[in-house]
């Protein structure tokens, strides 16, 4: 009995003290790279174009939060309602329409929306269009940079703040 509580305790302590390689193992998995379009599903791994998921939550969910990760607009994505990550996130989100030097033609459709950001979040290569008549990027004190290749069309005329693309750096 003594040997068989002593081979016990020894085994409990070796999966103890391997528990913590395991849980970094299952996070090491998550990807990088998420693909997401209007056509993309949710049940998707959204690691291709092909197998792009359809949300903006469902994308970051899968994504490794912890690195400077990367969703891939791949055509036309609509975003129909606010947008509110609700995990802050350590490393950067960059979404963009352009990857592994392929050119996704991105048209982001924003229909008086709101994009609030839990991280460094960045926009490239890609056209925002307008099918309301604006689009508020909320930085909650986080960077925020609009680069390269980013157009606006559609409704986006720029003349009052309620027909426009709009940063706000602070919470609202």
């Amino acid at each position: 009995m003594k040997t068989f509580l002593r081979s016990f305790g020894i085994l409990f302590c070796v999966m103890f003290l391997l528990l913590p390689f395991a849980v970094h193992a299952d996070a090491a998995e998550k990807p990088t790279v998420i693909y997401v379009c209007d056509s993309g599903d949710n049940e998707a791994d959204g690691l291709t174009p092909e197998t792009a998921v359809r949300y903006l939550s469902t994308a970051y969910d899968k994504l490794d939060l912890t690195k400077d990760c990367t969703v891939v607009i791949c055509g036309t994505f609509t975003q129909n309602g606010h947008f509110a990550y609700e995990n802050r996130y350590t490393g950067s989100v960059t979404l963009t329409g352009v990857w592994g030097g392929v050119d996704y033609n991105a048209v982001y459709n924003a229909n008086n929306v709101r994009f609030v950001c839990a991280g460094d979040t960045r926009f490239e290569n890609m056209t925002f269009n307008a099918t309301g008549a604006y689009m508020m990027v909320v930085g909650q004190h986080h960077p925020v940079i609009v680069g390269e290749g980013v157009k606006m069309t559609g409704g986006f005329t720029g003349t009052q703040l309620d027909k426009s693309f709009a940063i706000l750096g602070g919470y609202q």
